[in-house]
């Protein structure tokens, strides 16, 4: 529309123990400073995850399989997002997944560790094997499909910090990134 439109807010990624109510009181607190953006992160390691290991022989999750639980956690927090005029920058994933040591890592519980019967023997391969990439386009096509619409979801964003993965190769990071942006263009007709 051209309309100018300047972002207040802040990076609010993960909820407390109070998980998807939290962002009841984090979305109220925003809006009455007024507060109209934040960026969340759909990351490994909480409520939000949508591909996650299998944790057992009756839980539905794993590789390529998206957490309905963790999806319907979402769609609560951008209808309650989008309520309070709060647009949200949508985080797809973080460091967490392909990182293997302290700080904060999480490859030791990624569906793509092929420990965990996925396609990867290291981490830096995500970027470049072609079943790795066809995986997380399958997780892209959901994550359109289902939010796309949402009036709350302002703009993807990838990555949270993939760069400080143990090995980061850039070239190979930013042919992804540039394919993915290609794919993801493709997909969003917003």
């Amino acid at each position: 529309r051209g309309d100018p439109w300047f972002a207040i807010g802040l990076n609010v990624c993960w909820p407390g123990q109070g998980g998807t109510y939290d962002y009841d009181r984090y979305w109220q607190r925003l809006a009455a400073q007024g507060g109209n953006y934040a960026r969340i992160w759909v990351g490994p390691f909480d409520c939000f995850a949508l591909e996650r290991r299998r944790d057992g022989p009756s839980d539905p999750a794993g590789l390529g399989r998206i957490d309905l639980a963790a999806a319907w956690r979402l769609d609560y927090v951008l209808e309650r997002a989008a309520e309070r005029g709060i647009r949200v920058m949508f985080c797809i994933d973080s460091f967490n997944s392909l990182r293997i040591r302290e700080p904060y890592p999480g490859w030791q519980r990624c569906p793509y560790n092929a420990a965990l019967g996925g396609p990867l023997e290291k981490p830096e391969q995500f970027f470049t094997d072609p079943a790795a990439q066809a995986l997380f386009r399958h997780r892209l096509r959901y994550i359109v499909a289902r939010w796309g619409w949402q009036p709350a979801v302002l703009s993807w964003e990838f990555w949270n910090e993939v760069n400080i993965i143990e090995t980061y190769i850039s070239a190979d990071v930013a042919a992804w990134h540039r394919d993915m942006a290609r794919y993801l263009r493709g997909l969003d007709p917003w």
